[in-house]
C-alpha cells in the first residue's frame, strides 16, 4: 500500500511539474483556435531572441570600426547651366508646395518631368531630389521602387559615396537591394570610406553609442579615436551636428583650442549649438569650473 502511495505521489508531482512547464511553453508558443485576440507574451519569452539580436547588432556595429579610416571627401562633378535651369525651376515649385501640397498632387507630378529630364542628362542634384520625392510618395508613379533603383544606379556613376549611403537607407524598404557581406552596415561603412559626409556622421554616432561591458580599454580608445576622425571629416564637409558633437567631446577632454576650432567650423556649417557654445565660452561670466569654459579671452 505504501509503495503504491509513493508511486502515485511521484506521478502526481511529475504531472504538476509537467503541467507547469507546459503552461510556460504555451505562454510563449500559444495555440490559436480562433476567437478573440490573445494577450501579450511575457517578456521572458523574448529574452533569448533579444539577446541574440543585441549580439548580432553589436557584431555588425563593431564591423564599422574594424578598419582604419582615412578621411575622403566626395568630389562633386560640374553641373551644366541648362540642366540647372530645369532643376531650379522644379525646385522652386517643389519647395513652395512642401507645406501646403498633398502627396501625388498635380504640382509634384507636374514638376517631375523637369527633374527627370535634368537627372537623365547628368544633373546629380535633380537625381537626388527626384529619389527623395519618389521615395516619400510626393511624386506618384506605378513603380517608384524601380525608378528609384535605376536613378541610384546612375547616381553611382557620379557620386558613388552618396549612392552607397542611399542603398543603406533603402535596404529596409522594398527596393530590391541585396545585402552585402557584413549586412547593411557594410553599405554604410563603404559610403563613409568613399566620402559621404552623411555616412561619416552616422557611423560616428553609432560607434559613439556602443555600450559593451566586455570591451577592452584598447578597443575603447581606438573606437573613440575613430569617432573623432569620422566627426572631423563630416564636419569639414559641412555637417553641423558633427561639429558640435566633436566640439563638446574636445571640451570635455579639456582640449579647448581644438574645441573652439570645431565650434567655429560648426558656425560656418550653420549649426546653432556650436554658435551657442562659442557665445557662452566668450561670455565674461563663464568661470573655469563651468561646463561652457573654453579658456578664451572674455
Amino acid at each position: 500500500m505504501k509503495k503504491c502511495f509513493k508511486i502515485l505521489l511521484v506521478l502526481l508531482l511529475a504531472s504538476i511539474i509537467g503541467l507547469f512547464f507546459l503552461y510556460r511553453y504555451l505562454e510563449c508558443n500559444p495555440i490559436f483556435l480562433g476567437g478573440g485576440p490573445s494577450g501579450p507574451r511575457p517578456e521572458r519569452c523574448d529574452i533569448k531572441e533579444k539577446e541574440q539580436q543585441r549580439k548580432t547588432q553589436m557584431a555588425q556595429l563593431k564591423q564599422l570600426a574594424a578598419l582604419e579610416f582615412t578621411c575622403q571627401k566626395e568630389e562633386l562633378p560640374p553641373l551644366s547651366k541648362e540642366t540647372q535651369q530645369l532643376y531650379n525651376y522644379a525646385l522652386y515649385h517643389d519647395l513652395h508646395n512642401m507645406w501646403t501640397g498633398d502627396k501625388g498632387d498635380d504640382v509634384w507630378n507636374g514638376l517631375a518631368r523637369y527633374y527627370r529630364i535634368a537627372a537623365a542628362n547628368g544633373d546629380y542634384k535633380a537625381n537626388v531630389r527626384l529619389q527623395y520625392l519618389l521615395n516619400t510618395g510626393r511624386i506618384s508613379t506605378d513603380m517608384p521602387q524601380t525608378e528609384v533603383h535605376n536613378l541610384n544606379e546612375e547616381l553611382a556613376k557620379q557620386l558613388p559615396a552618396t549612392a552607397y549611403y542611399n542603398l543603406y537607407g533603402y535596404l529596409d524598404e522594398d527596393y530590391g537591394v541585396r545585402t552585402e557581406e557584413g549586412g547593411k552596415y557594410a553599405y554604410l561603412r563603404k559610403a563613409a570610406d568613399l566620402g559621404s559626409r552623411e555616412a561619416q556622421y552616422t557611423v560616428a554616432e553609432m560607434l559613439a553609442d556602443i555600450e559593451d561591458s566586455e570591451e577592452t580599454q584598447d578597443a575603447f580608445k581606438y573606437r573613440l579615436e575613430l569617432v573623432k576622425q569620422l566627426r572631423t571629416c563630416a564636419s569639414e564637409q559641412g555637417v553641423g551636428n558633427a561639429s558640435s558633437n566633436l566640439g563638446a567631446n574636445l571640451e570635455l577632454a579639456k582640449k579647448y583650442s581644438e574645441a573652439v576650432k570645431s565650434y567655429h567650423q560648426g558656425v560656418k556649417n550653420g549649426d546653432t549649438i556650436s554658435a551657442l557654445a562659442l557665445s557662452l565660452g566668450f561670455n565674461r561670466e563663464t568661470t573655469r569650473d563651468s561646463f561652457n569654459f573654453l579658456d578664451v579671452p572674455s
